[in-house]
């Protein structure tokens, strides 16, 4: 792996934390804190400089072409869905979307597919905990984010690298 990858990597983590912060913040009873615009701009600059680099350095832009409708890809799906539901899903999901996106395109379609899907599959699960646990009900809000992330990491950890 190259360097300007691991780097996305390691800034792709430091995001987990930083979503990770604001839902435990709510967990333990504070106001809850929404993902700022600014570190998801600055999350996907960091990623996609860190792709574009690792591109020139492996001589291959068509990883990084991947990563940017990866990306797009994302967003207009989960665009839709926001869409469709607002409730569900909200928009700081939907702009979040376009780093995951990028993140899993560099690595394949299926990296795509596959992380999206366990997103989703997390997320349902937790929701099912919270339900069963009945530390919550069907208007308990339960932040996407940090399944967006664990659905990534899982992806890019069990599938092979196209």
């Amino acid at each position: 792996m190259p360097i300007p990858l691991v780097l996305a990597v390691a800034a792709l983590c430091a995001l987990l934390a930083a979503l990770l912060t604001p839902w435990l913040r709510r967990e333990l009873g504070e106001e809850a804190a929404r993902l700022p615009d600014r570190m998801v701009v600055a999350a996907a600059g960091l990623l996609f400089v860190g792709l574009a680099v690792s591109s020139a350095v492996e001589g291959d832009w068509s990883r990084l072409g991947r990563a940017a409708l990866a990306a797009l890809a994302l967003v207009v799906g989960y665009f839709v869905l926001a869409f469709i539901n607002p409730a569900g899903l909200g928009l700081g999901d939907v702009k979040f979307a376009g780093v995951v996106g990028g993140f899993l395109g560099w690595f394949g379609w299926a990296h795509l597919g596959a992380g999206t899907l366990a997103a989703f599959v997390l997320n349902a699960v937790v929701a099912l905990v919270v339900l069963l646990a009945r530390s919550g009900g069907k208007d308990t809000d339960i932040p996407f984010g940090p399944w967006m992330v664990a659905g990534a990491v899982a992806a890019v950890a069990l599938l092979p690298t196209q």
